[in-house]
């Protein structure tokens, strides 16, 4: 039911109270007076006394700073109502202090046990309210018969006449308050209200009937009236029913109708009669009510949880679907069902799901949930589907399969998702990702290389140098390096133009790779100046492919093409222990140097 409080009512804290302690004294003085005036038995009490379970809702319905109040309107009405009834002073003393007990005592109980909020939608608290009405007419009955002197008939008459009170109207005030509530928030069709009031009116109708005549004993019509009402209106069709029946029947038995021919024993036997009917039809209806309002609200979570489910795999294109093994029967969500492009509620056999799949993909899919129905665990694939239109979709499942206690495959369940934008952006992201490695590594081929002659530049070569000298100084082997400088080439600059130029240097780098061991490597140092990086070679060897790289250049013949005809100098120097780089491309330098004063087109070894 709703927490919001009633209209007229105020609110602290969940707690609701009724309209004013004068209302309250007004209402109470009312009841009481009504029950010991119309339904009278033979030792002054009612068949049931409403009143008790007025003042107990307006204890529950109340802020605890209010109960006091409540609590003292409620005292005044009852000794009023006893002394109206010509009770004694006395005794209407007592029997209002019984009365007050009961209810703070029952207050105590509910409060303790529920925190907060007394509900009669959940069959334990119904239990436990009927437990706390039943302890405090217990307290009640005892102090009334113990302050009176009263026999056992008088306490099992209040017990029971209290009990029934508080049974009866307290969830009526209660249920109906916060229907109220509920109106308030959201309007109560008029279908609604118009079944209540048939329903009910039905309830006075059967009632009526049945204790208008005393021919036939049909007490169970009644019964069956009030299962119905509580079926379809819940506790508070319950409460309610129950309150007819009892308000009715304590009439027709004041003036000798209903179930009096029937029962030996005179008044007092014929009360108790009617209290333990009223007690059998409330107790048969509440749990029921409890159990049905239960039912409607997981009901409405579920129908609420669904909804919410396929909000959330509508959005994140993901279904639920589940197959079960010994039915052969499939299970499929909107979602899936979408995915597929099938109509919506189409959902096909497990054979025909099956040729959904793309041909390609069939045979593996079929082998894979085949191995988990027969030996169960868990599953995922990812696959290709055929919608209508032959559009081929990307899909991902992932499941689970379902066991009995012998350990057979029962069901299997799993979810599937739509990966088909993902899928195309991977493969989308796939090709950028080679193109942008194929860019960087053209970027870093042209950062490391001489544009010209497709040799490492000057960078690059420095580091093959430096990797062959940590090499060398690491291993106990050998580094010789050479420098190469073009003889006189601005000369040929100067007679055939750049352009010759530009061949000449891109002929001699050829002339130079064709020599070189595969470990060996050559760049361009700047302008016509070549370095030959040779790891692993001592003097002597070093000098050979030196001279024989020499002499190569120098054999070359002019050509159309190329009609300039060159020598180169080279400079050669062979790495010491311990030795750096820089000191070895000195060391070089310095014998090309030699090599130029002495002539050019000569090999110079270092000193």
């Amino acid at each position: 039911m709703a927490d919001n409080p009633p209209m007229g009512f105020t609110h602290n804290r969940h707690w609701y109270t009724v309209p004013g302690p004068w209302v309250m004294m007004v209402c109470y003085f009312a009841l009481a007076s009504l029950s010991l005036y119309a339904t009278q038995g033979d030792n002054g009490t009612a068949t049931m006394w409403p009143a008790s379970g007025l003042l107990l809702a307006a204890m529950l319905l109340s802020p605890e700073r209010d109960r006091a109040t409540y609590l003292c309107a409620a005292a005044m009405a009852s000794f009023l109502a006893n002394m109206t009834a010509e009770v004694p002073a006395f005794m209407s003393a007592i029997f209002t202090f019984a009365n007050m007990c009961e209810a703070i005592l029952a207050t105590w109980i509910l409060r303790s046990i529920d925190g907060q909020k007394l509900s009669f939608i959940d069959p334990r608290n119904v239990l436990k309210f009927c437990i706390a009405a039943l302890a405090a007419s217990v307290l009640s009955a005892s102090l009334a018969t113990v302050l009176t002197l009263g026999d056992w008939n008088f306490f099992i008459s209040w017990l029971t006449t209290v009990a029934l009170g508080m049974l009866i109207v307290t969830p009526i005030i209660i249920v109906s308050a916060r229907l109220f509530v509920s109106s308030q928030r959201k309007k109560i069709r008029r279908k609604d209200i118009a079944e209540a009031f048939l329903l009910l009116g039905a309830t006075v109708a059967i009632t009526t009937g049945v204790f208008v005549q005393s021919s036939y004993p049909l007490l169970f019509l009644p019964m069956v009236a009030v299962l119905w009402v509580t079926y379809r209106l819940g506790p508070f069709g319950a409460a309610s029913s129950v309150c007819i029946i009892a308000v009715l029947t304590s009439i027709f038995t004041q003036y000798g109708m209903g179930v009096v021919p029937f029962v030996e024993g005179g008044q007092q036997v014929t009360i108790l009669f009617l209290q333990f009917y009223l007690l059998v039809l409330l107790i048969s209806a509440m749990p029921l009510a409890a159990l049905l309002t239960t039912r409607k609200r997981l009901t409405r979570q579920l129908e609420n949880n669904i909804a919410l489910l396929e909000q959330a795999e509508a959005a994140a294109h993901v279904g639920h679907w589940r197959l079960n093994v010994v039915k052969n029967q499939l299970h499929w969500s909107r979602e899936i069902i979408r995915i597929h492009g099938l109509p919506e509620n189409h959902v096909p056999t497990l054979e025909n799901s099956i040729l959904a799949y793309h041909p390609d993909d069939r045979k593996r899919i079929e082998k894979l949930l085949g191995k988990t129905m027969a030996k169960g665990g868990n599953f995922e694939f990812t696959a290709r589907i055929i919608c209508p239109g032959n559009e081929i979709r990307h899909i991902f499942s992932r499941g689970t399969a379902s066991q009995d206690a012998f350990g057979k495959v029962t069901a299997l369940f799993g979810m599937l998702q739509d990966i088909t934008q993902q899928t195309v952006d991977a493969q989308r992201l796939k090709v950028a990702q080679e193109r942008a490695e194929k860019a960087a590594e053209k970027a870093r081929t042209l950062a490391n290389t001489d544009s010209l002659t497709g040799l490492p530049n000057r960078r690059r070569i420095m580091e093959i140098m430096h990797s062959a000298a940590e090499k060398c100084h690491s291993g106990n082997t050998c580094l010789s390096i050479a420098m190469l400088d073009i003889d006189h080439f601005k000369s040929v600059n100067d007679r055939y133009g750049h352009d010759v130029g530009d061949k000449v240097i891109i002929r001699v780098a050829r002339n130079i790779s064709s020599i070189l061991r595969s470990t060996d490597a050559v760049g361009r140092f700047g302008g016509e100046e070549f370095v030959i990086v040779l790891p692993g070679a001592p003097c002597e060897p070093a000098t050979h492919v030196a001279e024989r790289i020499r002499q190569a250049i120098a054999n070359v013949h002019p050509s159309p093409t190329s009609p300039a005809r060159v020598t180169v100098s080279i400079g050669l120097a062979t790495m010491a222990p311990g030795q750096s780089i820089a000191d070895l491309l000195r060391q070089a330098d310095s014998a090309l140097y030699v090599a130029k004063n002495a002539g050019r087109n000569r090999l110079q070894i270092a000193a």
